[in-house]
């Protein structure tokens, strides 16, 4: 839908100048990985990808989940739903490209961004972050690992008639998350890396 939408606009003008605005802009900013994935998957995956991409972008939000149906609903419309999620689900599934692919282009597209900041004399920073996914209500979900629970630590806060809390640190199954942010004085941060891993099962790392 959204990809019709900026394919159209010089026939069907886009209402909204700041949606204009966010398509462009989505599109110029995925264009090196769109052009990579075209060579391995569908064209339709690609479509699919970029629709994917700014339902995230725009309905993200702490009270909504963002259910594969939602957003099947999101990049089709709500009408056709069912067939919004269909294609979400082949383009997860699609063998012909992971995950590597994503890494790489946040990795190529840092690594050209400390280049012009080293031409411009600019110190490039990158700041290192770590947090983690609690799923304290699964348990079979493959690769839940150990981790700290920042939400038990507030729900364990010595409060008026609260006189025992713990004295250890709670922890609960999830996944560990690491990040690496690129950025320097003045200048705008960008996503450098950003992994979600575990330390047990198959995909396990230590």
């Amino acid at each position: 839908m959204f990809k019709n939408m900026l394919q159209n606009r010089k026939n069907e003008p886009i209402r909204q100048k700041s949606g204009e605005f966010l398509l462009v802009q989505s599109d110029k900013y995925l264009s090196p990985l769109q052009k990579e994935l075209s060579k391995k998957i569908d064209a339709r995956y690609v479509q699919t990808l970029y629709n994917l991409f700014i339902a995230i972008l725009t309905f993200r939000d702490r009270s909504m989940g963002l259910l594969l149906s939602e957003l099947g609903g999101f990049i089709t419309g709500f009408a056709s739903a069912p067939a919004g999620t269909k294609r979400i689900s082949h383009l997860l599934s699609c063998k012909k490209w992971t995950h590597k692919n994503i890494d790489d282009f946040f990795f190529n597209r840092g690594k050209q961004r400390i280049e012009q900041l080293s031409l411009d004399s600019k110190r490039p920073l990158l700041l290192w972050d770590e947090s983690c996914i609690e799923k304290s209500e699964s348990s079979f979900l493959g690769g839940l690992c150990s981790v700290f629970s920042s939400k038990a630590q507030r729900l364990t806060r010595i409060r008026p008639g609260f006189f025992n809390p713990p004295g250890n640190r709670v922890y609960t199954t999830g996944y560990k998350w690491t990040g690496v942010i690129l950025s320097g004085l003045g200048e705008v941060p960008s996503v450098f890396n950003m992994t979600w891993w575990t330390s047990r099962g198959l995909q396990g790392r230590r």
